[in-house]
């Protein structure tokens, strides 16, 4: 089984704590919300992370804790795309 973990948007809502901080690694409870999300998926064979804003950190994070392996996949987009880019993004991660 594969998951997507769609992580690209601005978050603007959430604007001035995401001016510096993507929104999935803002803490709540001292933890990042990608570290919930991803603590909370049942095994997976291939995990794939759609990044766009400020998606170094986001991929820092992810090679930090070790959580990408060799069958996992970031796929990166130019521009957030909204909840339209699972439907780029598999193509793009070889699905």
């Amino acid at each position: 089984m594969d998951a997507v973990i769609l992580a690209a948007g601005l978050g603007t809502r959430l604007r001035p704590y995401t001016n510096t901080t993507p929104k999935p690694l803002l803490a709540v409870q001292g933890r990042p919300i990608l570290d919930w999300i991803i603590g909370a998926l049942p095994p997976v064979d291939r995990l794939v992370v759609v990044v766009s804003y400020l998606a170094e950190q986001i991929l820092a994070s992810l090679r930090y804790g070790h959580v990408l392996r060799s069958a996992d996949v970031a796929a990166r987009h130019p521009r957030a795309l909204g909840e339209g880019a699972v439907a780029v993004s598999l193509p793009a991660a070889g699905d």
